[in-house]
């Protein structure tokens, strides 16, 4: 359940950057893809790391630590969405804090489930952590969507586009979804805090 609201967050974070970096700060098409690819990077560098230290310390403290680290890139990317050009480099923080975070967790839990389970079901545990993967990022996604179009909704009174909203508006509505990613990463560092200790 951590690795599926963790994946949600990270693929509804995916979902509504691209509409904040061009329609917010008018990046390009490009551009935008461009600085959304510091998250799998960041990702990448942080997940080996977070693997070593779970084979030390138990996957509890990596897991919880990516979470947090999710959580403090969130607020400064919360603190961030102001809309003026001096913001982007503060975005960029955000997103590479956030990558790191993501990285630290998903090794981790990741090795979790598949030691939990005996030997004979392993294809069963890799079964499951692709399902949740793939749950995770439907209701990631679908769920930032549906959170953008209702407060696009509430504030311009059109929440079918994002095509000529005012950039503030449309910053406003982004902050609501920051805010439910926020609160994906702390239900995941909640389960993450309590599983069961590995025999």
């Amino acid at each position: 359940m951590a690795g599926l609201l963790v994946y949600a967050a990270l693929f509804g974070m995916f979902f509504l950057m691209p509409f904040v970096l061009v329609r917010g700060y008018h990046d390009t098409w490009l551009l935008a893809g461009l600085r959304l690819s510091i998250v799998p990077v960041a990702l990448g560098v942080a997940a080996p790391l977070s693997g070593a230290l779970s084979d030390r310390l138990g996957p509890r403290v990596p897991t919880v630590a990516g979470m947090a680290t999710c959580l403090v890139a969130l607020t400064l990317l919360f603190m961030a969405l102001e809309g003026t050009r001096h913001d982007v480099p503060l975005i960029m923080v955000a997103l590479a804090v956030f990558g790191a975070g993501q990285g630290l967790f998903t090794a981790p839990n990741n090795s979790a489930v598949m030691t939990s389970a005996p030997q004979h079901l392993s294809g069963e545990a890799g079964s499951l952590l692709n399902v949740m993967r793939s749950l995770g990022m439907s209701i990631g996604i679908a769920t930032a969507a549906t959170i953008l179009s209702w407060q696009l909704q509430v504030l311009t009174g059109n929440g079918e586009t994002t095509v000529g909203v005012p950039e503030a508006d449309l910053l406003a509505a982004a902050r609501a979804v920051v805010l439910f990613l926020a609160g994906l990463c702390i239900a995941a560092a909640c389960l993450a805090l309590v599983r069961p200790t590995q025999r």
